[in-house]
């Protein structure tokens, strides 16, 4: 025979409200907790869009100069043998891998690519703070051209510009961010 254990009525409304509000308190902790892993993932994306901005940037006149010195064209690696080049340039051809001399050689293109971005993205940026009547925007992107583009430095900046070092600074990072948001719009 079965034994049937009788609660207290009031005893079985404690227990399920406990249980209701210990499955809503580990719900709302679930969601808090995924919240916190979005925005801390979302900051790292964000955070490495302006690093990888600063880094394009702080690159553009040696990408620039790499483009121009680079020995051979795309045409002439499509034609000739990788050996070839090589003997031409003095290297000897079996101290090299091919597939990484190829890859060095290619790499002209892949430069050249990333500096057409760049200078459509800023071509963009100085588009819209010509267009507006906003001096900040404009010298924020004076900034940046004077800085990366012609290579000044920032003292010469502010004396051209008649504003602080901290001013000009400010400016760089401000635009920086704006234009981070342009070249990696997701």
């Amino acid at each position: 025979m079965e034994k049937k254990l009788i609660v207290d009525p009031e005893l079985l409304d404690v227990i399920q409200s406990s249980i209701t509000a210990g499955v809503n308190e580990g719900v709302k902790r679930a969601i808090e907790a995924i919240e916190a892993e979005k925005q801390l993932s979302n900051k790292i994306k964000y955070d490495n869009r302006i690093r990888n901005t600063k880094l394009l940037l702080k690159n553009y006149r040696n990408f620039k100069r790499h483009i121009n010195t680079a020995i051979y064209t795309e045409e002439q690696l499509n034609t000739e043998e990788t050996s070839e080049i090589l003997d031409k340039l003095g290297i000897d051809v079996y101290e090299y891998d091919k597939t990484i001399v190829e890859s060095i050689l290619k790499s002209k293109k892949r430069t050249e690519i990333i500096i057409e971005h760049i200078d459509t993205i800023l071509a963009a940026y100085s588009l819209r703070a010509n267009s507006r009547n906003d001096v900040e925007l404009k010298r924020r992107s004076d900034v940046i051209e004077k800085l990366y583009i012609k290579g000044e430095k920032m003292n010469q900046i502010a004396d051209e510009v008649h504003a602080s070092i901290s001013t000009i600074k400010r400016d760089k990072n401000r635009a920086i961010n704006e234009i981070a948001i342009l070249m990696f719009r997701n």
